[in-house]
């Protein structure tokens, strides 16, 4: 009975994390651009920190790609740093400066495997 009890336990917790896990995002390239389409947002974080689920970034305004390891969520991070206009404050009107503001977007990969693999499609081709 307790075998069966364990049994029944460990199968629970790998339907829990098979069900629980998201798509993970694609990369292509297309162009001058990256392409990155996410799976659906966590709902463990808050939706300001999700990743957008449809991203274009010009590759020539990549500065940085960085994983890591957060032993909090037990996931594996990977951050893409690029700069970009800043198009929410802009005035109208040619007499007026332009702004340049960095963002950055964070997505979440349960294995380093499939972490590594997305820093390496994005990172390959930066000929854009």
């Amino acid at each position: 009975m307790r075998k069966n009890a364990v049994l029944l336990f460990v199968v629970l917790v790998a339907l829990r994390a098979s069900a629980g896990a998201a798509p993970e995002p694609v990369v292509e390239s297309k162009g001058a651009f990256v392409r990155i389409v996410a799976g659906a947002p966590s709902v463990d974080t808050p939706a300001e920190l999700n990743p957008p689920l449809l991203l274009y970034i010009r590759k020539s305004t990549i500065l940085r790609v960085a994983m890591t390891f957060s032993a909090r969520s037990v996931t594996y991070e990977v951050a893409i740093a690029a700069w970009g206009p800043d198009m929410g404050t802009r005035p109208t009107g040619p007499n007026f400066p332009t702004s340049d503001t960095l963002k950055v977007f964070v997505y979440r990969f349960a294995k380093e495997a499939s972490a590594t693999a997305f820093c390496e499609s994005i990172m390959s081709n930066q000929d854009g």
